[in-house]
């Protein structure tokens, strides 16, 4: 018979209970379609872990079942007694493979919320500086007629310079495409940066820098449009979000 590794390790993990709701319920499906051999497999492999006591604790070994297993088995054959260590050593083999990636993925996932809780508590960290500035602006940028959507917040200190922006609802830009700021003034546009949005949230907030460089007399709004990749010196794209400061 030819061995089917995936069958055997999807039947190992079965058998050990690491299947979640709906593979147990596909295999299940399954086993009416299945060969003898196969079906064959998946009963030594019970028999076999709970002998080595993988099964729930709670449940006693039937009656003779050692029995059974050793007997499958002739005990004056080395090789048989090969074949049995073999399959046992398979089913802890996988089981702890099946532990240690459930362990890694755990891992990788508190890893991903570790960093997302740093970036929110600096977001945090920002918006409180500039809130104690002396001279704090608001302005709204509204989503503009036929954009894809969201808009933003922008608060910045005219003393230091420094802004933080809250962008709500928007879109991941399209591919080869990127976000990008910029300054209304009395004369041309001035770029404050490119930036992207995940679309794994629904929040983004960006510290600016760039305002410090600029007349804080001279701002009369902001505007966001999409370009390609890398930014351009001035807006080519659609401009889809627009905020005015106040006259």
């Amino acid at each position: 018979m030819i061995r089917d590794q995936h069958f055997e390790e999807t039947a190992t993990a079965y058998v050990l209970g690491a299947l979640s709701p709906e593979e147990t319920a596909a295999f299940e499906k399954e086993m009416a379609l299945m060969s003898f051999e196969q079906r064959a497999f998946i009963k030594e492999m019970m028999e076999a872990s709970m002998l080595i006591g993988l099964d729930t604790p709670s449940v006693p070994i039937p009656v003779g079942m050692k029995q059974r297993v050793l007997g499958k088995a002739n005990v004056s054959t080395t090789s048989n007694w090969w074949a049995i260590a073999a399959m046992l050593l398979f089913i802890v083999t996988v089981g702890l493979g099946i532990v240690m990636n459930r362990q890694q993925t755990v891992i990788e996932q508190q890893q991903v919320r570790l960093q997302q809780v740093e970036d929110e508590l600096a977001a945090k960290e920002a918006l409180l500086a500039v809130l104690g500035g002396r001279d704090v602006h608001l302005v709204t940028l509204d989503n503009q007629q036929n954009a894809p959507g969201g808009y933003a917040n922008l608060i910045w200190d005219g003393e230091s310079g420094q802004a933080m922006m809250r962008l709500a609802a928007l879109p991941k830009a399209p591919t080869g495409k990127t976000y990008q700021l910029w300054i209304l003034t009395s004369g041309n546009p001035i770029s404050a940066g490119v930036f992207s949005v995940s679309e794994s949230t629904s929040e983004t907030f960006l510290l600016l820098q760039d305002l410090a460089l600029h007349n804080q007399l001279d701002i009369n709004g902001f505007a966001v449009s999409i370009e390609p990749e890398g930014g351009v010196p001035q807006p080519t794209g659609e401009i889809i979000l627009v905020g005015l400061t106040s006259a």
